[in-house]
């Protein structure tokens, strides 16, 4: 067997290649679930505000990185889905919506409430596949 010396000759730069590599991994890792969260859903996004409240970060760290995925109020909810609850209107006269291709206007609905729709829920389990599959890769390379 082998002595780490051997193996490794130089621990500082095998220790080097190996954050590196995992802070890609965490990096991919965070951008593909982002993507997926905003993309893979089954509600509609008009003004792009819920697609835009899934926000990524990743912290670099000296021994690797850290990431995670945030998701507005909104998204939580679409991902959860909700009881049935009255809408009211807070900053105009009236609500506007359209039924059956008609457009109506109310003071207040009484929303039916929606079914959960665990889009955020799929993005994460894709993220565990992929950032296993990451910090293998950033081990290969650092072994290289």
């Amino acid at each position: 067997m082998k002595d780490i010396s051997q193996a490794v000759p130089d621990a500082e730069a095998f220790d080097r290649a190996l954050v590196a590599g995992l802070q890609r991994a965490v990096g991919h890792t965070v951008t593909v679930a982002t993507q997926k969260a905003r993309s893979e859903h089954r509600w509609q996004d008009r003004t792009g505000a819920t697609r835009a409240s899934i926000e990524p970060s990743v912290d670099d760290t000296a021994k690797g990185a850290s990431g995670e995925i945030t998701a507005g109020a909104n998204a939580a909810r679409l991902n959860d889905g909700t009881a049935p609850h009255v809408i009211e209107a807070r900053n105009a006269q009236a609500l506007r919506f359209s039924v059956g291709g008609q457009t109506r206007f109310a003071r207040r609905v009484n929303h039916p409430g929606t079914k959960p729709d665990p889009f955020l829920d799929a993005a994460a389990d894709a993220a565990g596949e992929e950032l296993v599959s990451g910090v293998e890769a950033a081990i290969d390379a650092a072994l290289g």
